[in-house]
């Protein structure tokens, strides 16, 4: 069988179709289908004042041992807002990222425009980031963003350099 890039639209969505089996997510749905399994008695979400959202929230708290939890819904908003109380908390305004970190290179700047946050790259943007990168940055920062894989480098991983870009932290590493 062809590869699917060669393969007209019309074509790929025949394919489809007749697949019964799917290693990923849940099969093909409509939204409608979506709707038609929310139980009747759900009470919807009113910016964080009850509703699902805040059983979410309160479930997800219990299960991880912590009084508070919160939901957002990208992986964006959650990674603006983790950068911004880690500057409000230091009291620093700048932000350090490889130059192909994609909240640079892909969100248009929203660390800038909506939490006033200064980015500084480092390193080259055809290598992974290196201790000597870090150390060029002249100005104390209020985050170091570190993007694993360096999606726009092919999914590079840092390796064993990790131990070094997390001990210029004072921290011990770790992945979230």
């Amino acid at each position: 069988m062809p590869a699917t890039e060669e393969l007209s639209p019309a074509e790929q969505a025949a394919l489809r179709a007749r697949c019964s089996v799917f290693l990923a997510g849940h099969g093909q749905g409509t939204a409608a289908d979506l709707l038609a399994g929310i139980p009747a008695s759900t009470v919807t979400d009113r910016y964080g004042d009850g509703g699902v959202v805040s059983e979410l929230e309160a479930e997800i708290a219990g299960l991880l041992g912590k009084p508070a939890a919160v939901f957002l819904p990208s992986g964006t908003m959650a990674q603006q807002s983790v950068l911004r109380v880690h500057a409000d908390r230091r009291q620093r305004k700048t932000i350090i990222f490889h130059p192909m970190c994609h909240l640079d290179r892909h969100e248009g700047g929203a660390y800038q425009r909506l939490h006033g946050l200064t980015g500084r790259p480092a390193g080259d943007p055809d290598r992974l980031m290196t201790l000597n990168d870090l150390t060029a940055i002249g100005e104390p920062a209020a985050a170091l963003l570190i993007e694993l894989p360096q999606r726009d480098l092919g999914g590079q991983q840092p390796g064993s350099a990790w131990a070094a870009l997390c001990s210029a932290c004072g921290r011990t590493p770790h992945r979230r």
